[in-house]
């Protein structure tokens, strides 16, 4: 299958993509930070023009793929726009509701992807023409335990996706030795299925793993009705201690998958990264954000994760708020100050012992005598740092 923007590189950046050139005459086709909009067709998301296959894609020197990453995968309600599910999202409750979604546990590591490609085994990681970091543990992995992967003449035909896991590799969830887990394949080269780039079935991953005697990633069975039950569902066994998983894979029939994860690995995996509400806070005060779609917008040119983002609407909205007391309090000193310009004594002491009576009862004085004073920067520098420290919260007045 050819890259279809292959010879239109500008119609692929427009839409987000980034297509660079890699040793050996070959094209590594990557999303840009700011695509977090993928373009495919509901009924038919594996389709030959769908985005979702180009989220990390080697390609040969006319644009065809020689080596396919894992099709794009959102977590639950990261494509929903103002309340209203995504294609995504409708399409696996869809599934999930008639009883032919597969549930497969989320593993919490780095994805790992193996490739025969002119007749040569490759192995590289998604986004990357190459394994890097990885290059030396993996190897020795797959050399220790798994050497079929080795072998040129084993499924040559597809691309094998699997996830390395390691405790020197610990994102989030600790694991006590290093393991290959195979969680995906696709047929790249059409000998078994009538269109090729089809995700394989689970019968057939299990096939590929009983071959290559590795581990394929864990089922779950689970009697909910919607991916939001099912958050629910895990978060109440976590809490039980019942659940050591980032989360669940909901994949239904047609190749789409989504993404559940728990409240609490969100929260561990925001602590490492150190995103709370003050980051955000922070960030909105620094870049003048006012809106949720502007603040989505920059966090996702800078690089930052889905995991990152996740509950930051709540602590936007909660920051829109302090905002609005913030601007209340500086136009309320702006006022007094004003009202205090028009009748103050011309004695300079005693028209700023006049001011202080006046405002000695209200709780941001300090504010309003940096106004009074001409220090209106230092005044809103004060509001902001507030802002960002959550002080002006309802229980802390």
């Amino acid at each position: 299958m050819k890259f279809p923007w292959f010879d239109d590189l500008a119609e692929a950046q427009a839409r987000g993509f980034r297509v660079r050139e890699v040793p050996e005459n070959r094209f590594l086709v990557t999303p840009m930070e700011i695509k977090y909009e993928w373009d495919y067709e509901p009924e038919d998301p594996m389709g030959p023009e769908s985005e979702l296959h180009w989220r990390s894609a080697l390609l040969d020197e006319n644009g065809v793929g020689i080596s396919f990453g894992l099709p794009k995968f959102q977590n639950a309600g990261e494509g929903n726009v103002e309340g209203v599910p995504s294609a995504v999202d409708r399409k696996v409750t869809e599934s999930i509701a008639n009883g032919t979604a597969l549930f497969t546990s989320k593993e919490d590591g780095s994805l790992v992807i193996r490739s025969v490609i002119d007749g040569a085994v490759h192995f590289r990681t998604r986004g990357s023409h190459q394994l890097g970091d990885f290059e030396e543990p993996v190897m020795r992995l797959v050399e220790d335990k798994y050497p079929r992967l080795l072998d040129p003449e084993f499924y040559f035909f597809a691309d094998l996706h699997m996830e390395y896991v390691s405790p020197t590799n610990q994102i989030v969830v600790r694991y006590d030795e290093p393991e290959l887990v195979l969680v995906h394949a696709r047929e790249r080269l059409s000998y078994i299925f009538a269109r090729a780039d089809v995700l394989y079935g689970w019968s057939d991953l299990g096939s590929i793993a009983y071959r290559a005697k590795m581990r394929l990633v864990g089922t779950e069975t689970f009697d909910v009705s919607d991916p939001t039950e099912l958050k629910l569902v895990l978060d109440a066994l976590e809490e039980d201690g019942k659940w050591g998983t980032e989360g669940i894979v909901v994949r239904e029939p047609s190749g789409l998958m989504l993404k559940v994860k728990t409240t609490d690995y969100l929260r561990k995996h925001r602590l490492r990264f150190g995103m709370n509400y003050s980051t955000i806070a922070m960030f909105c005060e620094e870049k003048g954000h006012r809106d949720l779609e502007s603040l989505k917008k920059d966090m996702f040119e800078r690089g930052m994760d889905w995991e990152l983002f996740a509950d930051a609407e709540d602590w936007f909205w909660h920051y829109i708020l302090l905002r609005q007391k913030g601007d209340d309090i500086l136009e309320k000193g702006i006022s007094l100050v004003a009202d205090w310009e028009k009748t103050k004594p011309k004695d300079e002491r005693e028209a700023k012992k006049q001011f202080a009576f006046s405002v000695k009862d209200l709780p941001q004085k300090d504010v309003f005598f940096l106004l009074r004073d001409g220090k209106e920067e230092r005044a809103r520098e004060k509001v902001s740092k507030r802002i960002v420290e959550d002080e002006y919260a309802e229980d802390s007045e």
